[in-house]
């Protein structure tokens, strides 16, 4: 079982998150091995060049057979400033984005496939200092 749990700073649509509205919604669904991307950051110096960072994305998906009341409610988690993810292992995460895929309704339209994606990103910043003399 996944558990989101999501809000706004400030009220968002007709929702007032300011009275200490919290959603959560728990989804039984598997989410796949994360697709991981790394990204070098570098400068050059005299030719040479110098690791300045790297940073790992991973994007994870969730598929889930919803109501249609549960898209509704996901639908916009995007906007939302805070999104919490609880795995099934009991690990807790805040994706840097988050979106809900269009979803694929099946059953005349009561039931819907739906992908929701999150990316985590790990930013590892060089710190040292190398004597050169």
């Amino acid at each position: 079982m996944i558990k989101l749990r999501f809000y706004n700073e400030k009220d968002l649509f007709n929702i007032c998150y300011q009275t200490g509205w919290e959603q959560v919604v728990y989804i039984d669904g598997t989410i796949q091995q994360p697709d991981v991307k790394h990204i070098d950051i570098v400068e050059t110096r005299d030719g040479i060049e110098i690791p300045k960072s790297q940073i790992t994305q991973e994007l994870y998906k969730l598929r889930f057979l919803a109501p249609e009341f549960i898209w509704r409610a996901l639908k916009n988690i995007h906007q939302h400033s805070f999104v919490e993810i609880t795995m099934a292992n009991g690990e807790i995460v805040e994706p840097d984005n988050v979106r809900l895929e269009k979803p694929a309704w099946v059953e005349g339209g009561i039931y819907a496939v739906c992908e929701l994606e999150f990316v985590i990103e790990t930013v590892i910043r060089r710190n040292t200092v190398k004597n050169l003399a």
